[in-house]
């Protein structure tokens, strides 16, 4: 289950398949089902993340990983149920579109973006940020598979979904390298698809729930403690 809509009907989505080599994205079949889990409507294929892997001999172990690395800068597919809708988000361009229980086509949410391309140096640097936190030897085996990952065309035209207690769209603005700034920054839309405005949230805290005056998240610091946080939301 990837969400529950306000009818109880239940927002589904296949596992796909398994690894494989190369750069690859696999399409994921949603759908909704009852709330005794019979089908009821399929929503069709969306495409999951780009993901580079490659076979990695570790001799010592007389083992063969395959190693696989989300692409810093891939695209991917993002959910979530908005009100009685359940919004699809592929961060090729800025668009959402949302569906209605019965399959329909309900709402078409745009946002005028320009999307700029990355260079080798950014995805290099990108990786090397990704991969910081890991032990030296899973860094280093990573850094090896992350060598050949190709160059995509565009950076994505967001980050992420989210919605609130009063039925807003939040899209997560993708962090384009060299911004200096570590608010993650949202563009908010109301309940009929119409912009509001943007909002900077702390950095470093996994939002969990927006509600009508605050934000619930989880954060985690050096030594890996997580600690939830409420953050007061001042509405105007």
């Amino acid at each position: 289950m990837t969400g529950l809509l306000p009818d109880g009907m239940i927002l589904t989505r296949d596992p796909g398949a398994a690894f494989t080599e190369g750069f690859w994205r696999w399409d994921h079949a949603y759908g909704l089902a009852n709330a005794d889990g019979s089908p009821a409507v399929s929503l069709g294929e969306y495409p999951g993340p780009e993901v580079y892997s490659e076979s990695v001999e570790v001799p010592e172990e007389r083992m063969i990983y395959i190693t696989p690395l989300r692409h810093p800068f891939g695209k991917t597919t993002f959910t979530a149920v908005w009100g009685d809708l359940v919004a699809f988000g592929r961060n090729e361009t800025y668009e959402i579109r949302a569906f209605a229980s019965d399959g329909s086509l309900a709402r078409i949410v745009r946002r005028e973006h320009v999307i700029g391309s990355p260079t080798e140096a950014q995805l290099d640097a990108a990786v090397r940020a990704y991969l910081a936190d890991l032990s030296d030897e899973d860094r280093n085996r990573r850094l090896e598979v992350a060598a050949n990952v190709p160059m995509v065309e565009t950076f994505p035209a967001y980050s992420g979904l989210q919605v609130d207690a009063l039925g807003h769209l939040w899209v997560r603005e993708f962090r384009l390298p060299g911004d200096d700034s570590e608010n993650p920054v949202w563009t908010v839309f109301d309940p009929e698809g119409r912009a509001l405005g943007f909002v900077e949230t702390p950095p470093g805290v996994t939002i969990y729930e927006i509600g009508a005056d605050y934000i619930l998240g989880k954060r985690t610091d050096e030594l890996d403690i997580e600690y939830v946080e409420v953050w007061e939301l001042i509405r105007q």
